[in-house]
This record gives structure tokens, C-alpha cells and sequence, in this order.
């Protein structure tokens, strides 16, 4: 009787953590590091460039969304490599609160613009024209990427350029969209 309960007990407690188990092989499966405890992220005013040119924006104007804010460089290959499926990811969750950010160091508007059209880029890229918010978010390489919650704070960091829609990607935005 006791074997068969504990057997039971067992069972129930894997059943039950299996979800978080099978999020934590997503993480893995990415090769994105998972914060212990989430932190606020750093907020900031940049220029925002669009199609339209540039406007000032903040990182709180998007609070309520999922955010990868990806910090790149047009001259930088490893981030070249990634945009395409940042896009894709993009264009797969924007319209349910999910929002990549790109962030991009230290280069003029047109060379940003430029960029964004050659790739056919749609989701907005701040200019970090000093290197500040860099600074303040503590990149040392490009391209290095964060996975902001819908409250604001950094669920993982991740440096180098990754492969985001896979089903990795796609299955932590995933998680990240359900809680509230």
C-alpha cells in the first residue's frame, strides 16, 4: 500500500513539473541563459528608426509586451546572420504582444534605415548613438540579445546570434505570452 502511494505521489509530482522541465529544455535548446531572479530592465529614451525616419521612444513605452531587445550592427556578420529569423519570430507573435526591439550600436540613421530595408525589416531599431544604453545593459560583444517579460523585467541574456524561430525560440515566447 505504501509502495503503490509513493509510487502514485511519484508519478503525480513528475507529471506536474514536466512543463517546467520541458521549458527549461527550450532554454537549453537555445543557448540562452536563464536568469536566477528577473530583474527590472534599465530603461531608456533613444531615437526610433522607421520608415518614417526617426522618432524619441522609450523601452516603458512597449511594458505590457514580451520584448527581445537585441543590441546589433549592420557591419557586424553574426547579427546579419540572425535578422532574418528575428524577423520571421517577429512576424510570427507581434500581434500577440510580442515585440523584438533592436537596438543598434553607434551608426547613423541612414546606415540603420539602410540596413532595415536590405533585410526587409519591419520591427523597430533604436540608435544607441553614444554606446550608452550598451554600456548601461552591459554588452562586451554583438550581437547580444534579452528577453524582457510583459512586466519589465530580463528573463535571460543571451550573446551571439542564434537561430530565434526555431522551435526553441518559438516555444519560450510561447511561455513568456501566457503568463500575465
Amino acid at each position: 500500500m505504501r509502495r503503490s502511494l509513493l509510487f502514485f505521489l511519484l508519478g503525480l509530482a513528475l507529471i506536474l513539473a514536466s512543463p517546467l522541465i520541458a521549458e527549461e529544455d527550450h532554454y537549453k535548446g537555445l543557448r540562452v541563459t536563464r536568469l536566477k531572479e528577473r530583474v527590472e530592465a534599465p530603461d531608456f529614451t533613444l531615437s526610433l528608426v522607421d520608415r518614417n525616419g526617426e522618432t524619441e521612444k522609450s523601452l516603458r513605452d512597449f511594458r505590457g509586451k514580451v520584448i527581445l531587445l537585441n543590441f546589433w550592427a549592420s557591419w557586424c556578420p553574426p547579427c546579419r546572420e540572425e535578422m532574418p529569423s528575428l524577423e520571421r519570430l517577429y512576424r510570427a507573435f507581434k500581434d500577440r504582444g510580442f515585440m523584438v526591439i533592436g537596438v543598434n550600436y553607434m551608426e547613423r540613421a541612414e546606415t540603420v534605415m539602410k540596413f532595415k530595408r536590405d533585410f526587409d525589416l519591419t520591427f523597430p531599431s533604436f540608435l544607441d548613438k553614444d554606446g550608452r544604453v550598451s554600456e548601461r545593459y552591459r554588452v562586451m560583444g554583438i550581437p547580444t540579445s534579452f528577453l524582457i517579460d510583459r512586466k519589465g523585467r530580463v528573463v535571460a541574456k543571451v550573446l551571439g546570434d542564434r537561430e530565434w524561430d526555431n522551435e526553441h525560440g518559438r516555444a519560450i515566447v510561447e511561455s513568456l505570452l501566457k503568463e500575465q
